[in-house]
């Protein structure tokens, strides 16, 4: 195996005199703890990355905050308990923009927002991984290190030999993935869009609220893989292992049969079903006289009766106002029309945004109906690249979406969304830069006491435009 302390580290960002880095080794030294494997890794970021904290096994490094980390979105890394970081790559401007987690399991965690800086990568090797950090930070952070160990055979390498991203293949070597590949990252971020002029008012536009015949809800192009964007950006849901089984997952579990004994009350019982802190009418059979003339009545009514009866159980939602702009080549989707309209129950319980920092590309739903775990159609655009980021707002048990804002131009740019328990989370560009200032900004206006069902809208290179069901 060779001697273990000649295994030189790595750095990058830029260390000024008088810094004072923090270094996890004396940390845990401090704690009394000895050397644990990585467990969680929390990142704040906003123009650039200002916070971080390490978790050995359950011991906590403390938050190395920057300036406002505090009011900035938090992107949570889980490993699994046999998975290993083999390697940190990341770019950089003035500032460290992003910081990408490799591991032996062949997962890629992405955190952070890439602008276009200078790569660079921290590795010694899929054989090798990250036993401490060190970490300098001022108002932003701007100096990583990081110390290696051999990985012990029996744990597997990072041999991951491809992912893919749009159909796109981008080929890793079996030591660790490069940054720069046959793809190369484009440092302009003006949209592709082909000449096209919106649609007028003279122009129909095309139908969403008709029902699934009038629809457009085929996907725009295949769904990209989990395994390359895996973190969760929920502080208290987060990114398990493919090998491990979530606290949460039990949640759900435990959600998904409440929602099949609420099916049952449906077929049994007359009253209300209460689910998610809502009164969910209903409809069942009462006791009645069994006389052969009760029975001919009955049946009499019982067909001039079904449809009046099927409305009184079914989920009732409104749509919100439609912000940004359809195009003659945006295909429409709308969830609600297509996955939830007619059943009894539903509920929104994960969100998975494709962005950069300028635009986003596409937006994909997964949902609980009348028991059922669905997952929408991915709504993607065309545009989608390699410096994409593919993030999941994974609710927890009883969490709902109950405001959207955000700001668009051509295409929508940036999206912010705020849940039941007050958490804000932010994609695209969301920031106070300039070039926002010619964009239109929106709120999906969602009423006090409701929540967010079902998604709708219409993309093509990008995600153009957007709105919800809620109820």
């Amino acid at each position: 195996m060779g001697n273990q302390s000649v295994i030189p580290a790595q750095h990058a960002g830029q260390w000024k005199r008088g810094m004072y880095v923090s270094e996890d080794r004396n940390i845990l030294k401090a704690q009394g703890a000895g050397r644990r494997k990585h467990s969680r890794i929390m990142v704040w970021h906003k123009d650039h990355i200002n916070g971080l904290e390490i978790f050995y096994g359950k011991k906590s490094t403390g938050v190395r905050g920057g300036k406002d980390y505090k009011l900035s979105p938090c992107q949570v890394v889980t490993l699994g308990s046999n998975e290993f970081i083999t390697c940190v790559a990341g770019t950089k401007t003035e500032a460290i923009d992003e910081l990408i987690f490799y591991t032996n399991k062949g997962n890629i965690f992405k955190t952070g927002v890439n602008k276009g800086g200078i790569p660079f990568t921290l590795s010694q090797g899929g054989d090798k991984f990250v036993v401490y950090f060190s970490i300098g930070m001022e108002e932003y952070l701007t100096y990583v290190k990081v110390d290696f160990r051999y990985l012990p055979s029996l744990f597997g390498h990072n041999t991951a030999p491809f992912c893919h991203v749009n159909n796109m293949a981008i080929q890793q070597r079996a030591v660790y993935p490069p940054i720069q590949n046959s793809l190369v990252q484009r440092a302009s971020v003006q949209p592709n869009i082909p000449v096209q002029e919106p649609i007028s008012s003279a122009q129909p536009i095309p139908a969403v609220g008709g029902g699934p015949s009038r629809l457009k809800t085929e996907r725009i192009s295949a769904p990209l893989p989990e395994k390359l964007f895996q973190p969760s950006i929920n502080q208290e849901r987060e990114v398990q292992s493919d090998c491990e089984n979530s606290d949460e997952e039990s949640k759900y579990d435990h959600f998904e049969d409440e929602m099949k004994s609420s099916d049952a009350l449906c077929k049994s019982h007359v009253g209300s079903a209460k689910m998610h802190g809502a009164m969910i009418p209903v409809v069942g059979e009462a006791a009645s006289d069994s006389s052969p003339k009760a029975e001919d009545a009955k049946a009499a009514s019982s067909s001039a009766d079904q449809p009046r009866m099927k409305r009184l159980g079914e989920i009732v939602c409104c749509k919100s106002n439609v912000a940004g702009k359809v195009y003659s080549n945006t295909i429409m989707f709308d969830d609600y029309e297509s996955l939830i309209k007619g059943s009894l129950s539903a509920y929104l319980y994960e969100l998975r945004i494709i962005y950069d920092s300028d635009f986003i590309y596409g937006i994909q739903g997964f949902y609980q109906v009348d028991g059922r775990t669905v997952a929408g159609p991915g709504h993607y655009g065309r545009e989608v690249h390699s410096r994409c980021q593919n993030q999941s707002l994974k609710l927890q048990y009883g969490e709902c979406i109950v405001s959207i804002s955000g700001n668009y131009q051509d295409v929508v740019n940036g999206l912010m969304i705020t849940t039941s328990l007050g958490k804000t989370y932010a994609f695209g560009n969301y920031t106070t830069r300039s070039d926002t200032s010619k964009c239109t900004t929106f709120n999906l206006v969602v009423p006090s006491g409701k929540r967010v069902v079902a998604l709708a809208g219409g993309a093509s290179g990008y995600l153009n435009t957007f709105a919800v069901h809620y109820t």
